[in-house]
């Protein structure tokens, strides 16, 4: 199993957004971004701190909600 590679919150939002999650609201630091998978609305929280890498625990959480696999992860990064 490969490594989740060290990105920032900026760069995690652009690849969401390319799976199709959308920008709904922002509370302080946090920036909420929704899709519908499987008929259910799936909400992620994002932790925006300015340039900061997102610790892996937090962006492992994170796309497991999203439902988005590490292979997902590098295709996305490539495109």
């Amino acid at each position: 199993m490969s490594k989740l590679p060290a990105i920032t919150a900026e760069k995690l939002i652009k690849i969401l957004e390319k799976d199709g999650f959308t920008f709904i609201r922002q509370k302080g630091s946090h920036r909420f971004y929704e899709k519908i998978i499987d008929g259910e609305s799936v909400v992620i929280p994002i932790p925006v701190h300015h340039r900061r890498e997102l610790k892996k625990e937090t962006l492992h959480h994170i796309l497991k909600k999203a439902q988005i696999s590490r292979e997902r992860l590098k295709f996305l990064l490539s495109i």
